[in-house]
């Protein structure tokens, strides 16, 4: 079962006084708006809001104002819950596709019977074509090896 990470942080925090904490991480792109392509929360930890920046020029930019951005933090969460922002220089996150080039599925050997049937089984289209991704990147990742 898949479940949405956002929900599951705001069903699993047990402590109510610390569920602001959770909802400026999940929230961050509806308080940051296009600020979040330029930074992403690190950590939270008593009143300071630590964020990641992905470039030393907006790093600087960033430490200009915020203190704007620690009044919006807290107009959002309708409380003075934050008094400090803290930035640290962060490489930004990118994600490999999941679609393998043609030449590399010939390289590739193909999917066993077994796996195949299996597939079969899958009723979701876009489920089964992820699926028997995976297992092809499986086999070439054991032919690496």
């Amino acid at each position: 079962m898949i479940v949405n990470l956002t929900e599951l942080l705001k069903t699993s925090w047990t402590r109510k006084t610390d569920a602001w904490r959770i909802r400026i991480i999940t929230d961050w792109p509806q308080i940051a708006g296009n600020l979040q392509e330029r930074a992403r929360v690190e950590k939270v930890y008593d009143d300071t809001l630590i964020l990641g920046v992905y470039d030393s020029c907006w790093m600087q930019e960033l430490y200009l104002l915020s203190n704007m951005i620690m009044h919006k933090v807290n107009q959002y969460l309708g409380g003075k819950y934050i008094l400090k922002i803290r930035l640290k220089y962060v490489q930004k996150q990118t994600f490999k596709s999941l679609s393998i080039m043609t030449e590399q599925v010939s390289e590739i050997q193909k999917l066993t019977p077994l796996e195949q049937r299996s597939l079969q089984v899958v009723a979701d289209p876009e489920l089964q074509v992820v699926l028997q991704k995976f297992l092809i990147r499986c086999h070439h990742a054991a032919r690496l090896k």
